[in-house]
């Protein structure tokens, strides 16, 4: 299993720098410059490159964005929390995908996207089945 890590974190790796806010700030700032080109990876996230949007674009599905920064997550988890939203899941394949996303065997070695905890068969199906 690969490892989910944020775009913050892969910027960082592409450019051989500590992990770090002051890094991930310089980082960002000089994507920013470069027009037009944004962090995505093909297969494995550990292998972050930088490429053209038009190219990412034409490609959506050979191409990938990684996941926004941790603190993107949790405001949108806070956000939803407090509407108390249902997640509405339509088929096999998303219920498949979203527990194998949320709900890890292994260490994802993150822990900026992944808190550890100990949960119940039971307690991960009610978030699936009503």
């Amino acid at each position: 299993m690969t490892p989910t890590i944020t775009k913050e974190q892969a910027l960082c790796m592409l450019f051989y720098v500590e992990f770090n806010p002051t890094n991930v700030e310089k980082l960002k700032d000089r994507i920013k410059n470069m027009a037009d080109i944004d962090i995505c990876y093909e297969t494995d996230p550990l292998r972050p490159f930088l490429l053209p949007l038009v190219k990412m674009y034409s490609e959506p599905y050979r191409y990938k964005k990684y996941t926004e920064t941790s603190e993107t997550l949790e405001k949108i988890h806070h956000v939803d929390m407090q509407r108390k939203q249902e997640i509405h899941l339509s088929s096999d394949r998303q219920i498949v995908r979203f527990i194998n996303e949320v709900y890890l065997t292994t260490d994802p070695l993150n822990d900026r996207v992944y808190t550890k905890k100990l949960v119940s068969n039971k307690d991960i199906l009610s978030h699936v089945w009503p």
